[in-house]
């Protein structure tokens, strides 16, 4: 259904749902046009008065929220791109100059129904006082590329509408992300989550050496219980909800590992069977309602693989330091059930934003090997009509662009986005 929302002091919003293309692939269209008319208001408002001269030329600098917008030259105006930085833009000649995949600073007024054209759109912000700009989007349903529809205002609050979440403009590259790892949640780190009450009865010659061997000490009820009372404590909505405030965060990434499908499906191996269940629930609870809500797009990091692919803590391997992911084709199969599993699961969440498909290889895991799990879990991914963002890394030895080399890539694959764990403390910076 078409909808048109205005935004006080700075534009209208519209989003426009149609149905896929003949060939298959879901239309989408992001566009977004400046009304002269408006922003001609909005600098009468502000009574900004300079010789012509004095005014900033067009892509300069004219202001922010605290200083109010400045004098542009003439035919452009002063658009406000976030809370300090207002630019000098050419004002549209017409109506119909439309710009893709960017957002404007503003609150959300209202949603108006009936606008089945970007004109539409555009000629009912021009009649409207106050209205500087507004967006179109055929947003269909969770589409790449989409605009986001949740504005920030002056003043820093946030405002959601119905027509799009912060993923859709950072899958379509209009806004960068910037996240924030969720560590130690849904996957356990001891060095990272040394005061849950988890640790309880883990000595410390054990408690470093991952979930596995936890749960081998702890007992399957007990550590259930423990792990389950972790779960509902160390990450909650007023955690998701204060990164969203941050205004610089819009992105969080949650390492889980392979058991926690098992809450919902079967899977191969029995190695899953050690673990606590019940980790499914929370990572739902992420996607489907926190994020969702507060604006923030969500990565899933597939931590750990079954037979692990490290040997690390955070791979939970059965034995530490033992890697045996690339040992057994079982274990293959049971990481391409793990994320494609999650894929189809999440396919029509508006706040996922996509999936690391390892993390952290190192060898013995054969570099071939690695490679032909990237490239048949992207065929597999993408079998499920899921187009999210795909994550690969090299060996952690090998973080730097040259060793991204030969990854799988555009122009063959789609969304697919290089990794690398830059840690500044090893000397990477």
């Amino acid at each position: 259904m078409p909808e048109l929302v205005a935004h006080s002091s700075h534009f209208w919003f519209c989003i426009e749902h149609r149905n896929s293309r003949s060939d298959g692939l879901e239309t989408f269209v992001s566009l977004i046009a400046l009304a002269a008319v408006g922003f001609s208001l909005l600098l009468q408002d502000q009574s900004v008065s300079a010789s012509t001269e004095a005014c900033a030329a067009s892509g300069k600098y004219c202001g922010n929220d605290q200083s109010g917008p400045n004098c542009c030259a003439s035919g452009n105006y002063c658009q406000p791109w976030n809370s300090n930085y207002y630019q000098c833009r050419a004002k549209p000649a017409q109506c119909g100059n439309m710009e893709i995949g960017i957002d404007y600073n503003g609150a959300d007024l209202a949603d108006l129904t009936g606008m089945k054209l970007p004109d539409d759109c555009c000629n009912k912000c021009a009649g409207t006082t106050g209205c500087n700009a507004f967006t179109f989007i055929n947003n269909g349903k969770n589409v790449v590329g989409a605009v986001s529809a949740t504005i920030t205002s002056s003043t820093g609050s946030r405002t959601n509408t119905t027509g799009g979440h912060i993923q859709a403009q950072i899958r379509s590259g209009a806004v960068h992300s910037k996240a924030v790892n969720l560590g130690g949640w849904l996957l356990t780190e001891h060095w990272i989550t040394w005061e849950s009450a988890l640790w309880n009865g883990v000595s410390a010659d054990e408690d470093h050496k991952g979930e596995y061997h936890t749960m081998q000490i702890l007992g399957k009820e007990k550590g259930t219980a423990a792990f389950e009372q972790h779960r509902k404590t160390w990450i909650t909505e007023a955690d998701i909800e204060e990164i969203a405030n941050t205004g610089v965060l819009n992105t969080v990434r949650v390492p889980v590992g392979h058991w926690i499908i098992r809450d919902a499906t079967t899977a191969p191996g029995t190695e899953g069977d050690m673990f606590a269940r019940g980790g499914l629930k929370y990572l739902d609870a992420l996607i489907n309602n926190w994020a969702l809500k507060h604006n923030v797009a969500v990565i899933i990091s597939l931590h750990a693989h079954q037979g692990s692919q490290n040997g690390i803590e955070h791979s939970a391997p059965a034995t530490l330091g033992n890697v045996g992911w690339r040992t057994s084709q079982t274990n293959i199969d049971n990481s391409l059930k793990f994320a494609t599993f999650l894929a189809a699961r999440y396919k029509d969440s508006p706040a996922f934003l996509g999936m690391t498909l390892m993390n952290e290889p190192v060898p013995p895991v054969d570099g071939n090997a690695l490679q032909n799990y990237y490239t048949e879990a992207y065929k597999q991914i993408r079998a499920t009509g899921n187009n999210c963002i795909l994550l690969v890394t090299p060996f952690l030895s090998d973080q730097d662009p040259e060793h991204l080399k030969g990854m799988i890539g555009a122009p063959q694959y789609a969304n697919v986005w290089n990794e690398i764990h830059a840690y500044f403390i090893w000397g990477y910076d």
